[in-house]
């Protein structure tokens, strides 16, 4: 039995898709990403096969980080796939995890996401957690640049006194932006 409770379980969901484009923050994170090796372990999962799979395509097959992932494309749906069952098919939720924070750091960013929230949604012993939103894990995607620059400027500066910080003291900063494409 998994002794992780499902609180301990939506940390790690949230730890794993926060700031997905930047290279891992977590020192316990640091020795599952240099050691970890799928192959070693493909008897923790329930289908061997899918480490088989796997391997027939990374290291080198793999969509590189940093490149653009999406579904609509077959190669990335079927590489999509193929990381979702490693996930799935772990045995439990301790290499599910792991494998997790490993692909996390050597997959491409856009992949894990897809693969890894699909695998959350499925896997049994994951009811109770809930994923972020998506614009909280892509915010750039529904935000113009300069509410961004506005928002990072005010949490440097940090100032309730200046007149156009937005500030408002029971509700915090607000960053005005123009979505209508009206100006």
């Amino acid at each position: 039995m998994d002794s992780k409770t499902v609180s301990q379980k939506q940390k790690d969901v949230l730890l794993l898709l926060s700031h997905i484009n930047q290279e891992y923050m977590y020192p316990d994170w640091k020795n599952i990403i240099e050691s970890y090796n799928v192959s070693q372990h493909s008897s923790q999962y329930s289908k061997p096969e899918v480490v088989q799979d796997f391997e027939m395509y990374y290291p080198h097959d793999y969509l590189p980080k940093g490149h653009i992932f999406s579904i609509m494309y077959s190669e990335h749906l079927h590489e999509a796939i193929v990381l979702f069952k490693l996930f799935y098919y772990a045995t439990t939720y301790e290499t599910f995890y792991n494998t997790a924070v490993w692909a996390r750091y050597h997959l491409n960013e856009g992949l894990f996401l897809y693969a890894y929230s699909v695998a959350v949604i499925h896997r049994p012993d994951m009811k109770g957690a809930v994923l972020p939103p998506i614009y909280e894990i892509y915010p750039h995607y529904f935000y113009d640049t300069s509410a961004i620059h506005k928002a990072y400027y005010y949490k440097q500066v940090h100032s309730t006194q200046h007149p156009h910080s937005g500030y408002n003291p029971q509700h915090g900063y607000t960053v005005h932006g123009n979505y209508s494409g009206i100006t």
